[in-house]
């Protein structure tokens, strides 16, 4: 975007100015603002907008919702041979989230992404993270954090 002012010798411009759009009024769905100078802030006194390049700006305006959505139970990979997951929980069976799409169904799914365990080499309690692959759309509330808690055992050998 470009935005052409016309400025008197005298005055130094310190601060970027700033284009400022008001949306609350606007509809949900396909977009159109055109630049107009009220929507420019921060110009001093005895400047003046000449011109925006473009004149407008097109996008589509999506509804947030913040909804508590299902994750799936992640995938275990990568685990040691003699090595066996007795014991899997995932903290939390749902996530609080910010969706930015029209038409979210409430029975879909968030989809955790595989847990390694190449790391682990011997029994025990583990806490891991877990990362979900999140559509661009979709972003978890801040601070929250998915985990599972594993319990690793040796595999029992017949004799």
């Amino acid at each position: 975007m470009r935005l052409v002012l016309r400025v008197p010798e005298a005055i130094q411009i310190k601060n970027e100015p700033a284009i400022l759009i008001d949306l609350k009024d606007q509809p949900f769905g396909k977009t159109r603002i055109e630049f107009t100078s009220l929507m420019v802030s921060g110009l001093p006194q005895g400047a003046a907008v000449q011109s925006f390049a473009p004149r407008n700006i097109d996008f589509n305006l999506a509804e947030v919702k913040r909804l508590e959505v299902d994750v799936t139970n992640p995938k275990i990979i990568d685990l040691a041979e003699d090595l066996e997951v007795t014991e899997r929980k995932l903290n939390l069976e749902k996530v609080s989230t910010v969706i930015r799409e029209r038409y979210w169904k409430s029975s879909r799914k968030l989809e955790s992404l595989p847990v390694s365990l190449a790391e682990i080499r011997e029994p025990g309690d583990y806490v891991l993270p877990v990362k979900l692959n999140l559509p661009a759309t979709v972003e978890l509330e801040e601070g929250m954090e998915l985990t599972i808690q594993v319990k690793i055992e040796s595999k029992q050998t017949n004799p």
